[in-house]
């Protein structure tokens, strides 16, 4: 079953109802939640949605919110989708992955966010074009919206990385800050090549991060706050490498990655935290509210070591967990 807490619902965790309101959600294997609204998949591959639609992110083809789970619709409009098998919720859409390793998405679409080759916001599920425009977005094993809902990242089974969306910062790394309809593969440091390896992406407020199978973060977009950690305040139209806590050498030995609105985190193989970028509420977790260009360690909670022995992250909007 689910369960949901927080702003304008209550402090407590409460069970997610069913889409009747008399019973319980339940049969749900994975979630994702934006500012406004959440979606969940159950385990025959349906998904569910509930809250804000005024973009029709919850995909029932209205824009009618909804305080109870709605089922999702297929593409038709006239079924629901199945055989769903990962989930990831932007501000204002939403976007799957089935069990052909395609890509649908729906919801808001100004910067093209949904992928179609188009800037019409829709309210049902459409399939992710390919750079062709004539085929879909295929082998894909990972996705990631910003939590504005602006850009989206996939994560392919050859280890590229293909981004759409609003581009003015230069968050889909293609060397431009052109607003890009369909996917395109992000290129590499040179800007010669298409950045390969990936084994993990991640979307920040107009930037993106991704980890490399040999340990080492890439980040790319705005960095007004630091949070590219390459020890500048420059906006990167290309990945850039990630710097350790002296600046100088690089972020090694990373197991996972997560980003907030303008701070990222990256996880060691020994379990310690790292942070960087936008501190203001002391989200970087190292005992003050200064901004901070490269990764410093997150600190237990006297204040006075490392946190220790920790297993998975996650940044909010201005928290970490």
């Amino acid at each position: 079953m689910a369960w949901e807490w927080g702003t304008y619902i209550s402090s407590t965790p409460r069970v997610v109802k069913s889409p009747t309101g008399s019973g319980q959600l339940s049969g749900i294997t994975k979630i994702s939640a934006s500012g406004d609204h959440s979606v969940a998949i159950k385990n025959d591959g349906t998904v569910w949605a509930w809250g804000a639609n005024g973009n029709g992110q919850l995909g029932n083809n209205t824009t009618t919110a909804s305080a109870n789970p709605v089922q999702v619709k297929d593409t038709s409009g006239s079924g629901f989708l199945t055989n769903t098998t990962a989930i990831s919720a932007g501000s204002v859409n939403t976007i799957i992955i089935d069990s052909n390793s395609t890509v649908l998405d729906w919801g808001a679409n100004t910067y093209g966010q949904i992928g179609d080759d188009t800037n019409v916001t829709n309210k049902l599920p459409t399939y992710v074009k390919y750079t062709a425009g004539a085929d879909y977005l295929g082998g894909i094993t990972s996705v990631a919206s910003s939590p504005t809902g602006s850009h989206t990242l996939a994560l392919k089974n050859d280890g590229t990385v293909w981004a759409w969306g609003l581009n003015g910062n230069g968050q889909l790394g293609d060397g431009s800050i052109v607003n890009k309809y369909k996917p395109i593969a992000v290129k590499d440091a040179s800007g010669n090549n298409y950045l390969t390896g990936i084994t993990a992406i991640a979307v920040g407020g107009n930037y993106s991060l991704a980890l490399k199978n040999d340990g080492t973060v890439w980040a790319w977009g705005n960095n007004a706050a630091g949070q590219l950690g390459d020890n500048t305040t420059t906006q990167r139209l290309l990945p850039v490498q990630v710097r350790d806590a002296t600046g100088i050498a690089y972020l090694i030995n990373i197991t996972a990655i997560s980003a907030g609105s303008s701070h990222s985190l990256a996880l060691r193989n020994d379990g310690v935290v790292f942070a960087w970028g936008a501190n203001t509420n002391g989200q970087l977790g190292d005992n003050a509210i200064t901004q901070r260009n490269i990764p410093v360690q997150t600190k237990d909670t006297a204040g006075t070591g490392v946190l220790t022995n920790i297993t998975a992250i996650s940044g909010g909007s201005t928290h970490t967990l």
